[in-house]
């Protein structure tokens, strides 16, 4: 809450050198947040496509999803 309150003033009193700043840190935030989506999704999407295939007890459609993914 306070950090909030700190980044509207800096952003409504302080020169566009701090809002420059402040775009800087929500444009790296964003980027971490994508990633840190991205990386479990992937991992997620794997490990199901896994389970699923050794739920069927079939090899050739665990080769093709593996095949799928990194193609």
């Amino acid at each position: 809450m306070a950090r909030k309150c700190m980044k509207r003033q800096v952003n409504t009193c302080g020169p566009p050198v701090d809002v420059e700043r402040v775009d800087m840190q929500v444009k790296t935030e964003r980027q971490r947040s994508q990633r840190a989506h991205y990386k479990p999704w992937l991992e997620e999407s794997t490990l199901s496509s896994q389970s699923a295939a050794d739920s069927t007890g079939r090899d050739e459609e665990r080769e093709e999803s593996t095949d799928t993914i990194t193609g």
